[in-house]
């Protein structure tokens, strides 16, 4: 039995040409060239790697960099945020300045996309610690026991 597994989300290729409109080079302005379509994807992959990113399910290639035509794995919540993320780091590597209005609605996305992935740690009680007044008479003792 053969299984296959076919990666959902948007086509990476569709990320990174929505990350250059963001830096400033439109697709339907500038015609992309496959180098910077390759340089796109190369840098989606790195950014994918690092933290609230890689919480996110994304599809990384076996080999390469991949096709623009994969699926990302991304749900389409979350798209948004990635691809200004991505604009971000393309434009600083061609020396480029963002557009106030991409500035203005990168922190709330990305603030929304670090609270959704944000993980909150709980720790057990400790075996000593005291109820307190409040629960007198509910329970066998004045201790939490976690056993």
């Amino acid at each position: 039995m053969t299984v296959v597994i076919v990666p959902y989300g948007r086509p990476k290729g569709d990320i990174v040409r929505t990350a250059y409109a963001d830096a400033g080079l439109s697709d339907a302005d500038f015609e992309l060239e496959p180098e910077e379509i390759s340089k796109g994807l190369r840098t989606l992959n790195s950014m994918m790697q690092g933290w609230p990113f890689n919480l996110m399910g994304f599809q990384q290639p076996d080999y390469g960099l991949g096709l623009p035509e994969d699926g990302s794995g991304l749900d389409d919540e979350d798209i948004d945020g990635v691809t200004m993320s991505l604009a971000f780091r393309l434009a600083a590597g061609m020396g480029k300045m963002l557009s106030q209005d991409v500035k203005a609605r990168y922190a709330p996305t990305i603030a929304a996309l670090r609270a959704k992935y944000a993980v909150i740690p709980t720790m057990p009680f400790a075996r000593s610690t005291p109820r307190g007044a409040g629960s007198r008479g509910l329970f066998d003792g004045p201790y939490i026991f976690t056993d």
